[in-house]
């Protein structure tokens, strides 16, 4: 299928085969804007980020491929640090969209100690003027276990993991905490909480809709249920948590990292991409799927998909193109 950009921004077309006689196409396309804090508006930068073909490393976390035909929601993403004015022992850093609001609670370094009692306590937090919101700051890690080493299954670039009390004396708890789940004991195990993307954000859907069925020992579900649940997943950026419902396009945006602070409003993306296969036309619009805020340069990269499938019959025109209607 030939494809046409008419947005001037970074944009890309995938197919591929459904069946015998069908083929499914998606479409991602990604703008980068400037964040303008004092007039609460966004510009276009000359900063581009790619759609990705393959999955991209950065310092914060991995980006998955966007070579994929189902995603649900708004990935919302945060790649930067909470900052504070003057030394704090804690603060919270926030992304808001519309009615979705998700905050992660930010910690001076803590350690598990003995107290008077010889019991074991978190230490007092350590002040800080600056956190890393990403995955090696959230609770995860590596521990021993009859000499094997053992990995957190979601997060074993973390740090907190304690298999038992002898162990964990001295064991760094995580920086980064869901206010939902606070750390009280070494042997609480919460879901780790970060602002930073993900490349395998399956185990993570796993566990968030085997909780909601409430399955467990005792109440598993048979092989065909399962499969249906996995089928349900989707790949994103960004854990379930931090996946904001479907937006209009037109949502305000605050953003708090610490005392750093960002309000504006989305302009109203209003992309469509006109389908033509042999006779037959057809409009397709664009959801946006993924806000990624860049706090150091003020970024925020957006991106947007849309899907259809067609017929394949030998010589007729496939052709698609974006463009974005006027407001």
């Amino acid at each position: 299928m030939d494809f046409l950009n008419d947005t001037g921004w970074e944009a890309r077309l995938f197919t591929g085969v459904i069946d015998d006689e069908q083929i499914g196409a998606w479409l991602v396309a990604r703008a980068t804007f400037e964040v303008d804090p004092s007039r609460g508006r966004l510009a276009p930068s000359e900063a581009r980020w790619p759609v990705f073909h393959e999955k991209v490393d950065t310092r914060y976390g991995t980006f998955p491929s966007d070579n994929h035909p189902m995603h649900r929601g708004c990935d919302l993403v945060v790649l930067g640090r909470a900052r504070c004015r003057q030394p704090a022992e804690r603060c919270d850093a926030s992304f808001s969209v519309g009615d979705f609001h998700r905050t992660i609670r930010v910690i001076g370094d803590r350690r598990w100690v003995r107290d008077a009692r010889g019991e074991l306590v978190a230490s007092a937090p350590t002040p800080f003027t600056e956190m890393p919101l990403d995955w090696t700051r959230a609770y995860g890690g590596r521990a021993a276990s009859h000499g094997e080493p053992v990995e957190h299954p979601l997060n074993p670039k973390g740090r907190g993991v304690c298999l038992d009390e002898a162990s964990a004396e001295g064991v760094s708890l995580p920086n980064l905490e869901d206010p939902s789940m606070p750390i009280a004991t070494w042997m609480d195990s919460p879901v780790p909480a970060a602002w930073g993307p993900v490349d395998r954000s399956l185990p993570w859907q796993l566990g968030d809709r085997v909780k909601q069925e409430g399955w467990g020992p005792g109440n598993e579900p048979g092989q065909e249920r399962f499969n249906a649940l996995v089928r349900t997943c989707t790949p994103a950026a960004s854990v379930p948590r931090n996946v904001a419902p479907e937006l209009r396009g037109d949502e305000r945006v605050r953003i708090a990292l610490g005392d750093d602070r960002w309000d504006f409003a989305l302009p109203g993306f209003n992309l469509r991409v006109d389908v033509q296969v042999g006779d037959e036309r057809f409009v397709r619009r664009t959801s946006v799927s993924g806000l990624w805020f860049l706090a150091d340069t003020q970024l925020l990269v957006v991106t947007f998909r849309s899907r259809w499938r067609y017929r394949m019959r030998p010589r007729e025109t496939r052709a698609a193109r974006l463009h974005a209607l006027s407001a």
